[in-house]
């Protein structure tokens, strides 16, 4: 066979063996979603049915109760619905064959759509009288799957079509600038969608370049489209669609999880935001002025605790919004809601229409874990003192704990403690194990955990500490200090090959710090472990070029980047192409809600994963505290997980 011939098999070849992937993986993809959507429709009919019959139910008025279902059932969108009393017998049954048009039946042989039925108790206050079954008809969903196969299959042979022939073309004349088309299908392959900036003169040859790229930014679309779904789906389920900002599920899974810290203090203040007169502004001025007014008020608190990093900002309900600091002294809690009352008084100084009192706010501080009731029950008795003060004012009082976990010291105190220990390096490395998912005994690396040890000898946690050096501007020199005690580790003594180091923000944009680790990481021992630097998913989409050059200086030098608390920022994911950090950790809030995979958290973990090992990007879960989380992530082919359940911190000293 002529070389020209291979070159043109391999080429064929190649490209079916791209085909088949993509499509494998889009398939796989839509499958999970229309399978995820099928059972949520189920049973939000299930349960929205049984609230609808129930007052017939009470009155055995079966016909009712039957035309009921009947107009549900009838509409083709269900293959059955029953009704049965309390020992599972039959009352009334609906039920359609499963006939699906328009899609071959080999396609509904070779793709199984789940559609289990939902279940739902029918009572009457107390009462039970029954249970509803609802099942989806997998009929619409098989047809969307179908119509999304057909359609990437035409997409791709109109395109290999194209690029098999001006290829085949090319050949014939040239071979040697063929390796760079080579060169960019091999990086296709790995999702790195380079393009070929300088195109030949030669006709031919440009015709294979231009096809080469244009195949490429195709499958880059097909790629962005399904990190796009996932990341809709996160926003769907944590998202405030009219303020941007997180919902009422978004708090508390968040909340839950700055309350569940473990050997670490909790304190903070929480905010309580009210609009004042909101029924009177809806009748006097329409919901359309009111949501206007909402977008510019919660642009208002965004705008405000931005420089606060760790800031819970949500829309509760209505007119309610909080803001919640963790590790934030009262001073600099009380400068933030300064700022907020005052750019309030600038909207409506900008509007005459608008009342003099148009919000109230109730703050509370905590200085150890309580529960959402009662902080929120707190602050909304606070929010009636501020309404006592007259308009647009705000409230801060302190909320008392069971148990009192670290006195909060003053500014001054916590700067003299710093200081002192910058200048006597006196900071404590304790490391917590980053296991290989499936294989508990298998370590990936090492987290390192910082404490500060004070004068009368006791140690201090980073979580404590840590918010105050940065306020207080001494955290680069912290975070040196750390990068040079890990540089000083004996990987063999410790019996630690890779660690992870948490860098800051304020580092990251610190030339001096920079200047600084370029020296430390080139005198690196050779006995020291390899090090992670990690930063958080916020950092990263703020300055992204910023942290290109940090990676390209690290990565120069033979170590890793990882991104930490991965998902809290409602980011999309398309900077994780350019990044190519070396893994993502999930923030705990995702892990903290997975019980079963019918949970919004499971399905956004799995994409999560589709999108980044389509990277070649490795998935971390944190925050795994008991066998439970373990077993519902072990269906999600993740790479490596961190917990207390799989290994406190120890110290590394």
């Amino acid at each position: 066979m002529t070389l020209y011939r291979q070159l043109l098999v391999a080429t064929s070849i190649l490209f079916l063996i791209l085909f088949t992937c993509t499509w494998v993986a889009k398939l796989n993809s839509t499958r999970t979603f229309l399978e995820n959507q099928l059972v949520s429709h189920a049973q939000d009919t299930a349960t929205s049915l049984a609230l609808s019959i129930n007052p017939y139910l009470v009155k055995d008025d079966l016909a009712t109760i039957d035309a009921m279902i009947s107009a549900v059932f009838d509409r083709g969108y269900y293959r059955m619905i029953r009704l049965t009393d309390l020992e599972e017998k039959t009352i009334i049954d609906k039920e359609n064959p499963l006939v699906i048009t328009n899609v071959p039946q080999w396609f509904i042989d070779f793709v199984e759509l789940r559609s289990p039925p939902a279940k739902t108790l029918v009572s009457s206050g107390w009462i039970h009288k029954g249970f509803l079954y609802v099942e989806s008809h997998p009929g619409y969903a098989y047809n969307s799957l179908w119509q999304a196969s057909v359609n990437i299959t035409q997409a791709f042979v109109v395109v290999g079509v194209v690029v098999l022939s001006l290829g085949a073309a090319v050949l014939q004349y040239l071979l040697r600038p063929l390796r760079l088309v080579e060169q960019q299908a091999n990086r296709l392959c790995q999702k790195n969608y380079i393009f070929q900036e300088k195109i030949p003169r030669t006709r031919e040859l440009r015709q294979v370049v231009v096809a080469m790229n244009g195949m490429t930014k195709k499958i880059k679309q097909m790629f962005e489209e399904q990190s796009d779904i996932a990341d809709s789906f996160r926003k769907n389920a944590y998202l405030d669609p009219l303020t941007g900002l997180g919902n009422r599920r978004f708090f508390d899974s968040q909340f839950t999880v700055e309350m569940s810290k473990k050997d670490e203090p909790v304190y903070g203040t929480f905010f309580l935001i009210e609009i004042q007169n909101l029924p009177r502004l809806n009748r006097d001025h329409g919901y359309q002025y009111v949501d206007s007014l909402m977008q510019k008020i919660a642009g208002c608190l965004d705008t405000s605790s931005a420089k606060t990093e760790d800031r819970i900002l949500s829309r509760l309900s209505g007119g309610s919004f909080c803001l919640q600091l963790p590790s934030t002294t009262v001073e600099n809690s009380q400068l933030i809601i300064e700022d907020f009352i005052a750019a309030i008084y600038a909207i409506s100084s900008e509007d005459p229409a608008l009342p003099e009192n148009l919000v109230q706010v109730g703050g509370l501080t905590y200085e150890s874990p309580i529960s959402v009731e009662k902080i929120l029950a707190g602050a909304d008795r606070t929010v009636r003192k501020a309404e006592q003060k007259g308009p647009n004012s705000f409230v801060i009082v302190s909320l008392s704990s069971l148990e009192h976990a670290e006195p909060i010291k003053g500014k001054m105190d916590w700067l003299q403690i710093i200081e002192k220990a910058i200048i006597d390096r006196d900071f404590v490395l304790a490391s917590q194990p980053v296991v290989h998912f499936g294989k508990e005994h298998t370590v990936l690396h090492h987290e390192i955990f910082s404490k500060l040890r004070a004068e009368d000898g006791k140690e201090i946690h980073a979580g404590l500490f840590i918010p105050f050096a940065e306020q207080l501007d001494k955290i680069v020199a912290v975070d040196q200090i750390i990068i040079e005690k890990v540089s000083h580790l004996k990987r063999d003594s410790i019996n630690i090959e890779t660690v992870a180091i948490n860098i800051s923000a304020s580092s990251l944009k610190n030339d001096t710090f920079l200047t600084e680790l370029d020296t430390i990481l080139s005198n690196w021992p050779e006995t020291a472990p390899k090090v992670a630097f990690e930063i958080t998913e916020y950092t990263a989409t703020q300055d992204l070029q910023r942290l290109l050059q940090f990676s390209a200086v690290v990565k120069g030098y033979g170590h890793t980047i990882g991104i930490d608390r991965f998902g809290k920022s409602f980011s999309h994911f398309g900077y994780l192409q350019s990044l190519q950090p070396q893994y993502v950790k999930i923030d705990k809030v995702f892990t903290g809600e997975l019980t079963d995979q019918n949970t919004d958290s499971w399905f956004f973990i799995s994409s999560l994963v589709n999108v980044a090992h389509s990277l070649d990007i490795k998935v971390i879960a944190e925050g795994i505290e008991d066998a439970t989380q373990l077993e519902s992530l072990n269906k999600l082919h993740l790479d490596g997980a961190q917990g207390f359940f799989l290994g406190v911190p120890k110290s590394v000293n």
